[in-house]
């Protein structure tokens, strides 16, 4: 077994004193176990703000795509982790970066309702009708509560903006 998994089930399990040994034994901190998921892409997942910051201090590659595309901070925003979305965005990455399917880290945060999530990403600027590949942009997801469709709308969201014949707004009653 490479050092490189060594440091992953570290992370993985939350260890931060041997990540920190790892780190310190120039274990490269993006090398990856599986599907291209690395160690930042684990500390994100499992919610190790501490350990991701260790690592992204250490050179690990805060845009890094996993298999299907998804960097650190599609988790983040999907797991409604605000302070990790937070330190990746002071960190560089990309708001805007979609996967394979084109999700942007605003369409999950919408997606799964995260208020606090989806007002610290459009304080940033994204493309805020950034459409996936059906069509769907954020403001689709987010039209199942009204607060976070009026975020989106007075953020700039195109209420018209079509996916399948519907709108958001028709989505938002049912």
């Amino acid at each position: 077994m490479s050092n490189e998994i060594y440091l992953y089930y570290a992370v993985k399990e939350g260890r931060t004193n041997d990540v920190q040994s790892f780190l310190k034994c120039d274990i490269d901190p993006n090398a990856y176990k599986t599907m291209a998921e690395n160690a930042l892409y684990a500390a994100v997942y499992e919610g190790y703000q501490d350990i991701a910051l260790l690592l992204i201090s250490a050179g690990a590659i805060v845009n890094h795509l996993d298999a299907f595309g998804e960097a650190p901070l599609h988790t983040a925003a999907y797991r409604g982790q605000k302070e990790m979305v937070l330190a990746l965005i002071s960190n560089g990455a990309n708001i805007n970066e979609a996967t394979h399917y084109g999700r942007t880290a605003l369409h999950n945060a919408a997606w799964q309702g995260h208020y606090d999530i989806v007002s610290l990403l459009t304080a940033n600027e994204p493309n805020i009708n950034q459409a996936m590949f059906d069509g769907k942009a954020p403001l689709h997801f987010a039209a199942r509560e009204e607060i976070l469709m009026s975020l989106l709308l007075t953020k700039g969201a195109n209420i018209n903006q079509t996916t399948d014949a519907y709108i958001a707004l028709t989505i938002s009653n049912y």
